[in-house]
């Protein structure tokens, strides 16, 4: 009996530590988060196309477009999980800032991504992912 409470103990005080099936879906969800981000950041930047103005708004069919017309390339707007919209800042023609807020705590979130190339926080959970059209210079 001693032996399935201990055994018991060290389960629930693992998954305390590394935080549970639970953890790991938000921790996931974080990881498309930014993935997304980063795909928006490279649509927004219209890599090897004329640059002009950003888009006043993320579904501008008109900028960037491809060899299918536009916005059928661009990422996705939507974070897959709450189904909001990324949040998009046209700072000014050229500068821009991509965002989304993330799941896991925090605190713990700053630890894993705050290491990521580019990433800017702002708030609690709120990252972003600055960038410019490839026109704007300092």
């Amino acid at each position: 009996m001693l032996l399935l409470v201990l055994v018991g103990g060290a389960i629930a005080g693992g998954l305390l530590v590394v935080g549970g099936p639970g953890r790991a879906r938000a921790e996931r969800q974080d990881a498309a988060r930014l993935a997304d981000l980063r795909s928006l950041h490279t649509y927004l930047s219209c890599p090897g196309r004329s640059k002009r103005p950003l888009p006043r708004a993320l579904d501008d069919a008109e900028y960037c477009p491809g060899p299918s017309g536009g916005i059928a390339e661009a990422p996705h707007l939507r974070d897959p999980v709450s189904g909001q919209a990324y949040v998009y800042t046209r700072l000014d023609d050229h500068r821009f800032e991509v965002c989304a807020t993330v799941a896991v705590d925090p605190a713990k979130a700053r630890q894993r991504i705050g290491e990521e190339k580019g990433v800017v926080w702002h708030g609690q959970n709120l990252i972003c992912l600055p960038g410019d059209n490839g026109t704007y210079r300092r």
